[in-house]
């Protein structure tokens, strides 16, 4: 079982394909492979992992915690920028680069926001369908040892990039409590949350709906009535963590039976007003180690999607290393 201890976790919004420049231009469509690959130029001989990622047009910019920095302690989120570019005899080229400088410094002002003395944890992004039009990020950050999880937006204007707007960071205070709550996601019309928690003893799935017709900034941090279901199709004796909505999928992790050990990624489609009973990614995903933290990319000029995940497997340079892989169209 993964364990954090005097954790922080982090979970914001990105969605920043703009932030990265697209190196290659491709007509044809590229196939991820359907066997795990280790994003090595981003991985370190320490942890790395929960990173964040919904869309994918070849070059993307994305952000994951590492305890690289302070040589396997605490962990920070940090920024890249990844190009994912098919060639030729069905090769998959990827490339890790540095970001435009003005781009830098907007990232490292968020950063420097987020990160701490104690652990930022679980990236997570969404855009385009709150007010404004502005980025909304959720953080959790607790220094007394459980997870709580926090956000900031932030806005910069793709016309003029010296115009920004970064937010101080706020309590997600309807999601808290006084246990472990941590990896919000929401789904397509920022109408829910979805998110884990261990307040029923164990970490299970749980949902809240936003209301209609409110900040929903404010609605975040404050102290109104809601009411938080168990999503219980979702969820097993186990830990079921990690959920990560894309359209009608969700994907999440758990060491529920039926694995092949550890922690194990699993997704469910939600069909005809609810979730499918989940289902495993099988063994050409999963291993006896721990498959943590999945995240998926709609990916347009693909035939399959993408999923990236976390796992401490040692095919890795060591610790937790960030992988990718290709899925079935299932997302719409």
């Amino acid at each position: 079982m993964i364990r954090f201890n005097k954790a922080i976790l982090i979970a914001f919004v990105l969605f920043f394909l703009s932030s990265c420049e697209d190196i290659n231009d491709n007509d044809g469509k590229g196939v991820f492979p359907n066997v795990p690959v280790n994003l090595s130029d981003a991985n370190s001989p320490y942890d790395d992992y929960n990173l964040d990622i919904k869309y994918i047009n070849k070059t993307i910019g994305l952000m994951f915690s590492t305890n690289r920095h302070s040589q396997g302690k605490n962990f920070d989120i940090i920024s890249i920028c990844v190009d994912f570019q098919y060639v030729q005899d069905d090769n998959l080229y990827t490339n890790v680069y540095e970001y435009a400088d003005y781009v830098e410094d907007f990232y490292n002002q968020i950063l420097s926001k987020i990160n701490t003395k104690y652990n930022e944890f679980g990236p997570y992004s969404i855009s385009g369908v709150l007010s404004d039009n502005k980025i909304l990020q959720f953080i959790a950050n607790d220094s007394t040892g459980n997870l709580d999880i926090y956000f900031l937006k932030y806005f910069q204007n793709t016309a003029q990039p010296e115009d920004v707007e970064i937010s101080d960071v706020y309590n997600a205070k309807v999601l808290n409590s006084d246990f472990d709550d941590a990896y919000p996601s929401f789904n397509s019309k920022a109408d829910k949350i979805f998110f884990t928690s261990n307040r029923d003893g164990q970490f299970d799935i749980f949902s809240v709906d936003v209301p209609d017709s409110i900040n929903i900034f404010t609605w975040l941090n404050s102290d109104a009535s809601h009411r938080i279901s168990r999503v219980s199709v979702l969820n097993s004796s186990a830990d079921d963590k990690c959920p990560f909505l894309n359209g009608n999928l969700l994907v999440f992790t758990s060491d529920r039976a039926g694995g092949y050990g550890g922690f194990d990624l699993w997704y469910s489609l939600y069909e005809n007003g609810d979730w499918t009973e989940p289902v495993n990614f099988g063994d050409s995903i999963n291993t006896q180690y721990d498959e943590y933290r999945p995240v998926t990319a709609l990916s347009i000029n693909f035939e399959n999607d993408l999923m990236l995940f976390s796992s401490n497997k040692p095919t890795g340079q060591g610790g937790f290393d960030l992988y990718y892989v290709g899925i079935p169209k299932m997302i719409e």
